[in-house]
């Protein structure tokens, strides 16, 4: 915040990192993605949960005609913790589609984008070693 108040000529920030995901059909967003924060996301409350794992806990999905990674648009959730627990993922996840720890604080004191690559599910298996 000290850089903010000695440079008065800017304005806007980047912020560019990893964040992770809430696993759902309907948003089809896998590890490698892209989120772009927006201020106003639409709500996903009729989100997919767990419901339709097969028996060793993995979601089943189609195939992508590409491996590039996708670009998706929408609220991004800001706090101060991992987010090990699904039941708690889910339940934050009905107004956001992506978890991270770093912007809270930033975006207090000047408005900034922010642009997150998929790394992990928001999971037990989460890990930070």
């Amino acid at each position: 915040m000290k850089m903010l108040s000695s440079l008065p000529g800017v304005k806007f920030g980047l912020m560019v990192g990893i964040g992770g995901v809430i696993p759902s059909q309907k948003n089809d967003i896998r590890l490698g993605d892209i989120v772009v924060g927006t201020l106003n996301s639409e709500n996903h409350s009729d989100q997919e949960n767990f419901d339709n794992c097969n028996e060793g806990n993995e979601e089943i999905r189609l195939e992508r005609p590409d491996e590039e990674p996708c670009v998706h648009y929408g609220g991004i959730v800001s706090g101060n913790s991992v987010i090990r627990n699904t039941v708690m993922r889910d339940l934050l996840a009905q107004s956001c589609l992506c978890f991270e720890m770093k912007t809270a604080g930033l975006m207090n004191y000047s408005p900034c984008l922010v642009i997150w690559g998929i790394w992990d599910l928001c999971d037990m298996h989460k890990n930070d070693r």
